[in-house]
């Protein structure tokens, strides 16, 4: 089994043109995946940059799963904001992660809180989505964390290809 690679929007359904009662195509929903070593995470503060999405991108959720348990140094949970460079949590303020498991969606629904504005349209180029890592309590020596991000892409001004017609 080998990958496919397509340029562009990619939208699906039978029906591309016509009334909103007719029209039933849609846009696909893609993701990313980047896994964060905690070794090298620390008190302070750590930006590491996950992975980067199309201009126009619209993202819809980001998940955290620690894949291996963060453990040594005394920490206690990983801090988290997601953003840009330059604009730290533009896409989700701070929340904890915890040392193992998946982070509640409810979580980081709250943290995604408040940046509608800037998921809807991530702009009109091509933009790298930072994570910003703080560890609680000591500076961990082992454990591993996967953030996700899932999205659609859309035209670079981030309207949908072609526009969604309202008639």
């Amino acid at each position: 089994m080998s990958f496919s690679t397509f340029s562009g929007p990619l939208r699906s359904g039978t029906q591309r043109y016509g009334s909103a009662a007719v029209e039933n195509c849609g846009l696909i929903t893609l993701s990313r995946t980047a896994y964060v070593n905690a070794n090298g995470l620390t008190t302070g503060g750590v930006a590491v940059t996950l992975f980067t999405l199309p201009a126009g991108s619209k993202i819809l959720n980001f998940m955290t799963e620690i894949t291996t348990t963060v453990s040594g140094g005394g920490v206690t949970n990983m801090g988290i904001q997601l953003g840009k460079t330059g604009t730290v949590a533009a896409f989700a303020a701070s929340y904890n992660s915890g040392v193992s498991g998946r982070t509640a969606q409810a979580t980081i629904d709250t943290a995604m809180n408040g940046t509608v504005a800037a998921t809807d349209n991530i702009g009109t180029i091509d933009v790298p989505i930072v994570g910003t890592f703080t560890a609680a309590g000591g500076n961990p020596t082992a454990g591993q964390l996967a953030i996700t991000v899932i999205y659609q892409q859309r035209a670079d001004n981030g309207a949908q290809a072609p526009a969604f017609n309202q008639n």
